[in-house]
């Protein structure tokens, strides 16, 4: 009977010892969320939509080709200037930050940036305060997700209570707003922008594919730019392609940015992506300058 209580005893320890670590286990921004295979046979299909497909296109990017680092390390700072505030929806509750480092008094463009699995908003901020610096725009940015529910339930009256809170405190363009996710936030960023009712005007996104299952046929498909590393190991450049090429088919011009040699980390490339992405959206212009145009 000893015998067997000491077996038991070191099972059990065993076990508990494999849990630990699965719980420990560093994830470098690992997606969170659960792959789904794209249906090349879904609503997808010219056949299905009852407006014009949109354009994809794929371009090599050597530009921005940085060395590698020298350590995969990275802890965010500290940043001054940064808002904590709260926004509650049902039972959930969550803190989404805020950052105008260049008031102007005039309204200014509004980033919503989504970071990778786990990640904290402030991350996101980190990437973005140089060019927001320079550029003049107001930042806001909520932690990452783990979690597969955003196939369900996309944090939308979560994004727009931040949307309210952050015009009580900084003035806004709001025909210039304007989303960004780095890996699961990327995916997110995407969702939101073909999900959720709101003032976005395009996505750019950083190394996340478009999951096509979990979106849904829009009247006013808006455009997507993806940034992707060639040597990605954790979404393809096959991912970013297919899942594109299938969001152009239901209507959202969709723009594949390959960085040659580029693999899924951020965190040294992130403010020149942010630059980059910046000046893409910097191209749509004011809703008021596009009406006059046509």
């Amino acid at each position: 009977m000893k015998r067997f209580f000491t077996i038991l005893t070191v099972l059990f320890g065993v076990l508990f010892a494999g849990a630990v670590a699965i719980v420990l286990m560093p994830t470098d921004d690992a997606p969170g969320v659960t792959r789904v295979d794209i249906d090349s046979d879904s609503i997808w299909t010219p056949e299905a939509a009852s407006f014009s497909p949109g354009t994809f296109t794929s371009t090599d990017r050597p530009d921005l080709v940085i060395p590698p680092p020298a350590v995969y390390d990275y802890t965010e700072p500290n940043i001054p200037g940064v808002g904590r505030h709260r926004a509650v929806s049902g039972f959930r509750g969550e803190t989404w930050l805020s950052y105008a480092p260049a008031e102007t008094g005039e309204p200014q463009p509004l980033i919503v940036l989504f970071p990778g699995a786990s990640r904290p908003a402030m991350s996101m901020i980190d990437m973005w305060r140089e060019t927001a610096t320079r550029e003049g725009l107001v930042l806001i940015a909520f932690d990452g997700l783990r979690n597969s529910g955003l196939a369900e339930d996309p944090r939308a009256e979560i994004i727009h209570q931040a949307l309210a809170g952050v015009q009580e405190i900084h003035p806004v363009d709001m025909d210039r707003v304007f989303l960004f996710g780095h890996s699961a936030g990327a995916i997110e960023a995407q969702v939101v922008l073909n999900r959720v009712a709101g003032p976005w005007r395009a996505a750019a996104v950083h190394s996340g594919p478009a999951i096509v299952s979990w979106m849904h046929p829009v009247e006013n498909p808006l455009p997507v730019r993806n940034y992707i590393g060639s040597s990605d190991s954790t979404f393809s450049v096959w991912d970013s392609r297919e899942g594109g090429e299938l969001m152009a088919r239901g209507g959202h011009d969709y723009d594949l940015q390959v960085i040659p040699g580029h693999t899924h980390w951020f965190y040294e490339i992130g403010p020149l992506i942010a630059d980059d992405a910046w000046s893409w959206f910097e191209t749509f212009g004011a809703v008021d300058e596009l009406a006059a145009a046509d």
